[in-house]
């Protein structure tokens, strides 16, 4: 199956993905249902998530979430990637760019395991162990743009950086709303990344034709984290 630019290999293993394409990971964060790793793939940095699907096993105290459930997720990162392209006058880069996706198979690898133990020991995780993952659990692999550091961590350093970002959020939300009536339902603080930029950068959008310049004042917004969202095109 294919979305675009969005590969998805079914009943892939782990095996085939080494140390030499995943390497040096970091631990970025974590929810109910999966987790997210900074890596370097191919030669470019991304974030990495990583969703047990289809199993019977609970998982932090949740069922897994079937193949069906998992493709929605898939799909509206998929859309809200494309929204970067100029259509009905509306255009927006203010949601995190995916990269690639793929279904494997099997055990956890022994680097991310390793990534994982290392946040656990700085912010004590409240997710299972990855070693509960036998060698027939499947998993979605979500590889996104590395957008910086949540709004929950970084330090703004004026008022001019506090208004550009809710400013970069709420044209991004309305462009979505437009063309995908779209809703995110979980946005806080930590599903808001930032990247420093210099300071006289501008985002730049498309509203009902017109085009939208936000003066960044060194910080640039994407919205992350559509576990929850949903949308009716």
């Amino acid at each position: 199956m294919s979305l675009g630019n969005c590969h998805i290999v079914m009943f892939n293993y782990y095996s085939g993905i080494n140390s030499s394409d995943l390497s040096s990971p970091i631990k970025l964060g974590e929810g109910t249902f999966g987790e997210v790793f900074r890596v370097s793939y191919k030669g470019e940095i991304v974030a990495l998530k990583v969703i047990p699907v289809g199993g019977t096993k609970m998982i932090n105290g949740d069922k897994q979430k079937s193949f069906r459930d998992i493709s929605a997720e898939l799909i509206v990162s998929k859309e809200l990637s494309d929204l970067k392209y100029i259509e009905e006058g509306y255009s927006t880069q203010g949601f995190i760019h995916l990269r690639g996706a793929m279904v494997v198979k099997g055990s956890y690898p022994r680097s991310l395991i390793n990534a994982w133990e290392q946040y656990d020991e700085r912010m004590k995780s409240e997710n299972d162990h990855p070693c509960v993952f036998n060698s027939n659990q499947h998993f979605l692999l979500l590889a996104f743009e590395d957008g910086g550091i949540d709004l929950e961590k970084y330090m703004i350093s004026n008022v001019f950086q506090a208004y550009s970002i809710i400013y970069q959020v709420l044209v991004a939300l309305s462009v979505a709303e437009y063309r995908l009536s779209f809703e995110h339902r979980d946005l806080h603080c930590g599903n808001i990344l930032i990247r420093s930029v210099q300071s006289d950068n501008a985002v730049k959008a498309n509203y009902n034709g017109y085009e939208v310049s936000v003066p960044t004042h060194g910080v640039e917004v994407k919205i992350i984290d559509f576990t929850l969202s949903r949308m009716s095109k």
